[in-house]
């Protein structure tokens, strides 16, 4: 597939070389490894990809629970694209693999008007629209402290070395965040540490954020 072309499907938007998801024109929640399955699967639409093909391109160095993880992959896709686990757009056959069903079409990113994922870090443009200068002052404090730590929703994210992160909330609390960079970054939840983890150029990491809970990979 050509890098300049996205994926489009139901009201879902999927840009396989930055490995990010659009429902109904808002950023979706979902982790690089699930992005990661969810564009090997569109990539191979015209068939069956087996059980055994996945676990040997995406956990062949840790093939013990990997089909385990792979159900759970699955079912996260099929949550990250609004099916509320329902077999939707993504088939599954029994004892062989899975098969993304849902009518695809390819579209230039070039041929379109830009619209990016709405996001903590470019949300300047649509405030200054809406509520004014004032608003997106007070808006940009909230968000992001002097210290570079991000808050929102009784989470923070505490960047150490050259981090930039980019986040998004959807409508129950269920948040996505992106960071790039080369440093460490720190996950709390109302002031409880939930994880740590290093973050390498050309290697983000992403997280969901949901219950007080972090999954980043």
């Amino acid at each position: 597939m050509s890098q300049a072309a996205d994926f489009v499907f139901a009201a879902c938007r999927f840009n396989a070389e930055d490995l990010t998801l659009q429902r109904n024109g808002r950023l979706a929640p979902i982790t690089r490894q699930t992005a990661e399955v969810l564009a090997f699967l569109l990539e191979r639409r015209d068939r069956w990809v087996t059980r055994d093909e996945l676990i040997a391109h995406f956990w062949a160095e840790s093939p013990a629970g990997a089909e385990q993880r792979l159900h759970t992959c699955i079912r996260r896709i099929r949550a990250a694209l609004g099916e509320n686990g329902g077999a939707g757009l993504i088939e599954t056959r029994p004892r062989v693999g899975y098969r993304f069903v849902g009518a695809v079409r390819l579209e230039s990113r070039a041929a379109r008007r830009p619209q990016k994922p709405v996001r903590w870090a470019g949300i300047a443009a649509s405030l200054a629209a809406t509520v004014g200068v004032a608003a997106l002052a007070a808006a940009a404090a909230s968000a992001r402290t002097p210290d570079g730590t991000y808050r929102n929703d009784g989470y923070e994210l505490r960047k150490y070395g050259s981090l930039s992160s980019n986040c998004d909330f959807d409508d129950v609390g269920r948040g996505v965040c992106t960071v790039k960079g080369d440093g460490k970054v720190e996950v709390f939840f109302r002031s409880k540490k939930l994880a740590t983890f290093d973050v390498a150029p050309g290697a983000p990491l992403t997280c969901e954020l949901q219950g007080g809970e972090a999954d980043c990979g």
